[in-house]
């Protein structure tokens, strides 16, 4: 699904299609991690997944179409109709009208918050304790859910996470003594 496409593009598409109901369910997220290894930066990343499904009832039939990455929209359309045409009839199962939105208050942090977080954590740990290696990952995280239908349904949500992963490997002659911990939310900024 590219991200020009719109929920509510697929509901009229839908509609026009001979779809009496409809509902679609959107997702997208993205994820920026940072890694350490061996006390060193090692890696940036950036993943982006987007997804969207379509349910519709022609001539009350339930037709599903599911999709990841992009689609074309009238394509989408055109499965869920074809599997309704396979279906018996059946009575739609839809919520009541009701909107809302469920923004997240925190705003996305920066690649270089990241990288300076992961350099201070381990650079606090190596002070106390300099032959240890440590290895890392800091990553943040946007989510965004959407759900409407034609009946009026239309809610929204949006998330931002932030978690960090710190694991400390210390040896001695043939002893080895590896420690993790993992942090989530804002403690991942405060070493």
């Amino acid at each position: 699904m590219s991200s020009e496409l719109q929920p509510e593009q697929l509901l009229d598409l839908a509609q026009r299609s001979g779809a009496e109901l409809a509902e679609v369910y959107w997702t997208s997220s993205e994820s920026r991690p940072v890694y350490f290894e061996a006390n060193e930066l090692k890696q940036l990343e950036s993943t982006q997944s987007e997804g969207v499904a379509l349910r519709l009832w022609r001539q009350g039939k339930p037709g599903l179409a599911v999709a990841y990455g992009a689609v074309d929209p009238q394509q989408l359309v055109d499965r869920a109709c074809a599997l309704s045409d396979l279906n018996d009839p059946e009575e739609p199962l839809l919520a009541d009208p009701w909107q809302a939105q469920f923004p997240d208050s925190r705003s996305p942090v920066a690649v270089e918050a990241l990288m300076t977080a992961g350099r201070s954590a381990i650079a606090h740990i190596r002070d106390r304790y300099p032959a240890v290696l440590c290895s890392g990952e800091w990553t943040c995280s946007q989510e965004a859910v959407r759900l409407i239908d034609s009946r009026g349904l239309n809610l929204q949500q949006q998330d931002v996470s932030l978690s960090a992963y710190l694991q400390v490997e210390w040896t001695r002659g043939e002893d080895f003594l590896a420690v993790g911990e993992e942090a989530l939310d804002q403690a991942v900024l405060d070493p």
